[in-house]
């Protein structure tokens, strides 16, 4: 019966319900900014004794740290942009590109913010999303020649990265990177993603898995070792501190590997302590030992 339904709405229909959820939507989302809003003036996330508010509105929202950090940021700074903030509310306005004009707004531009508000608002509603984008950089070159290497670096300092385990053991990865890192991370991940004949996976589960990929290629170029809590991996650099202080027994087996002779324990002192003439556990190994000579 549900597929019937389906079938009876017509394209035109269809259109009209998703544009009008679509700016009920938008209309909620403007009313939530405003909540959280006055949330944060009275400090809310204060007297509910949390640290930050990034982590009172993700314990509220259920949302991940980074989208409550983005809600946040969009109800402080769509406060400085009086007809933006109008149109949104109206449903007008896509959230993309409301993004997009809370970036660019700083204080060091609030009043070429101001000033040119009704124009940058009307590019949001014309152009795409990377047009908008061009855009807004050049006008932001324009207005704020100093702002391309400040941006840069506030970009940087932003950078984050969540890593939750789920009650079904799964786990959920999500952050933010700054440009450099992510496309690092981009072209590491399109290398590895490619599809191969007959490849029925996912373009999401192909990303997913060059992902581990490059975690097990990391790995890979450490090595193991056993604790009383089980297997665990450490790095090459582990490997050569540890090989510093190392035990060698002469072991003599026949061709069987039957042992005929497992010769004395000696301590296997590396160059550097050796050259210092020292202690092999004293502080004057080098740095290519894993540590340094602190004096």
């Amino acid at each position: 019966m549900a597929v019937g339904v389906i079938k009876r709405v017509d394209g035109g229909g269809a259109t009209v319900a998703v544009n009008d959820s679509t700016r009920l939507l938008r209309r909620t989302r403007s009313v939530q900014l405003d909540h959280v809003w006055r949330a944060l003036e009275t400090g809310a996330w204060v007297t509910g004794g949390f640290r930050s508010a990034t982590p009172w509105l993700s314990s509220i929202t259920g949302e991940s740290p980074s989208a409550s950090s983005v809600t946040l940021r969009l109800a402080e700074r769509i406060q400085q942009m009086p007809e933006v903030k109008a149109t949104f509310a109206d449903g007008v306005l896509a959230e993309s590109a409301l993004r997009q004009l809370t970036d660019l707004w700083s204080f060091d531009i609030a009043g070429e913010f101001a000033r040119d508000e009704r124009m940058l608002l009307g590019w949001a509603l014309q152009f795409a999303s990377a047009d908008l984008k061009m855009l807004l950089a050049t006008w932001l070159l324009h207005n704020n020649p100093d702002a391309a290497e400040k941006t840069a670096q506030e970009q940087f300092e932003s950078r984050e990265l969540h890593l939750s385990s789920l009650l079904d053991s799964m786990g959920r990865l999500d952050g933010l990177l700054d440009p450099e890192g992510f496309n690092l991370v981009r072209e590491a991940i399109r290398h590895l993603s490619g599809r191969a004949i007959e490849d029925e996976r996912t373009r999401a589960q192909r990303q997913d898995d060059a992902l581990v990929t490059l975690a097990k290629n990391y790995l890979a170029t450490g090595g193991t070792l056993d604790t009383n809590s089980g297997r665990i991996t450490i790095t090459p650099e582990a490997v050569r501190r540890i090989a510093c202080d190392a035990s060698i027994h002469r072991l003599v087996t026949n061709g069987q590997s039957t042992v005929l002779d497992f010769g004395r324990r000696t301590q296997s002192v590396s160059p550097c302590p050796r050259k210092r003439q020292t202690d092999p556990h004293s502080s004057a190994h080098r740095s290519d030992c894993g540590l340094t000579d602190r004096r």
